[in-house]
């Protein structure tokens, strides 16, 4: 087995991608019949990945939950249906409200993990300390959170929506990542640390920065 065919279908299938031959294809940017003659077949790849103990497809339910982040991570959650999600992970919609009862269900698992939760954390707790680190943690997760899932950093940072609305029922927030900052800051001036300034300009420069 080609080496550098392994490693691509390997990293393929750490991102919980379906593996196919023209995402291997992509994967090494060649021709779908080049990526087939150098792995020898789909079977001969799967074998070569089950001796490296790497599964060489996502079960159902795991091809549902990483469309759903695909979806929602550009288009937010207002606006994406049961029957949408559905054609995106290849399956009926009725395999969706069979393994996950509902919409909401299903939101709620795919996005669970996807939220900055230990920034949120952070802005909810802290009231004493030093300023900076938790401005550099908070950064860090706020820039991954964004360079991975784009569609959801705006409904973070926006105004009021429907769409944020719906996004932070979800995750049973009470306010989002825009409303702890301006907070924040207040607190910060309050206790003296940072001069006194409008607590929501700098929450929206520091958003900015990010």
């Amino acid at each position: 087995m080609d080496a550098e065919v392994l490693e691509a279908a390997a990293a393929i299938r750490e991102r919980a991608e379906p593996l196919t031959m023209e995402a291997l294809a992509a994967e090494l940017n060649i021709s779908r019949s080049t990526a087939y003659r150098r792995c020898g077949g789909m079977r001969a790849l799967r074998e070569a990945l089950a001796e490296r103990g790497v599964a060489a497809d996502p079960s159902t339910r795991e091809r549902i939950l990483d469309a759903t982040r695909r979806v929602v991570a550009v288009q937010g959650v207002a606006r994406v249906s049961v029957e949408t999600l559905a054609a995106e992970a290849g399956v009926g919609p009725v395999t969706i409200y069979r393994m996950f009862g509902d919409r909401e269900s299903l939101l709620r698992e795919a996005l669970a993990g996807m939220f900055p939760a230990r920034a949120i954390e952070m802005l909810q707790r802290v009231a004493e300390g030093p300023v900076e680190p938790v401005l550099e943690q908070v950064a860090t997760g706020m820039i991954r959170f964004a360079g991975t899932y784009p569609g959801l950093m705006a409904l973070v940072l926006a105004p009021a929506s429907a769409d944020r609305a719906e996004f932070l029922a979800i995750h049973g927030l009470q306010s989002d990542m825009r409303v702890m900052m301006t907070r924040f800051f207040e607190v910060q001036a309050e206790r003296g640390v940072i001069p006194p300034g409008d607590a929501l300009e700098r929450a929206g420069a520091f958003s900015g920065l990010c």
